[in-house]
């Protein structure tokens, strides 16, 4: 679970499971991921204005390669999609300005195309987090219920 970039890891983390793109010998035991849960996190590197403004977001992350489509893909979740992978939990307000919810609702669609389970809890009114104390308790109720189903 994440929020904004660190929704991002999880992600990238957790649709690569079983097979990882990005690998290393952390010395680690393999663990097994129940689900992921993703709160505004960016999914499509591509198709997010941000990463070739100039002082934006993610101008400081994207260094000299913001125009490095191949780059871009490898980084971006979306590309990690496929059929039968993990559940995933996106929520994503829909008013927010420097995750557009576009980016939940493009991966929403391409995992429930290949078959995934998935949920997606739009916030009406809602920024980039922050939703205040009503809608803060209604995604905490959405993400428990996640851990509880995908945990037993």
């Amino acid at each position: 679970m994440g929020g904004s970039a660190g929704a991002h890891l999880a992600l990238m983390v957790g649709l690569q499971s079983p097979a990882p793109v990005f690998t290393g010998d952390c010395g680690k035991k393999k663990i097994n991921i129940a689900g992921i849960i993703s709160k505004y996190g960016p999914t499509d590197l591509l198709h997010w204005d941000a990463v070739s403004k100039p002082g934006g977001t993610f101008a400081a992350w994207a260094g000299i390669r913001p125009q490095d489509t191949t780059f871009l893909k490898s980084l971006s979740p979306i590309n990690y999609v496929s059929e039968k992978n993990i559940p995933v939990l996106l929520i994503h307000g829909d008013q927010d300005r420097t995750v557009p919810v576009e980016q939940s609702i493009t991966l929403y669609n391409k995992l429930k195309q290949n078959g995934n389970e998935t949920t997606i809890h739009i916030v009406k009114n809602g920024g980039h987090g922050n939703f205040g104390p009503i809608e803060t308790a209604v995604m905490d109720e959405k993400m428990m219920s996640f851990i509880t189903l995908y945990t037993k």
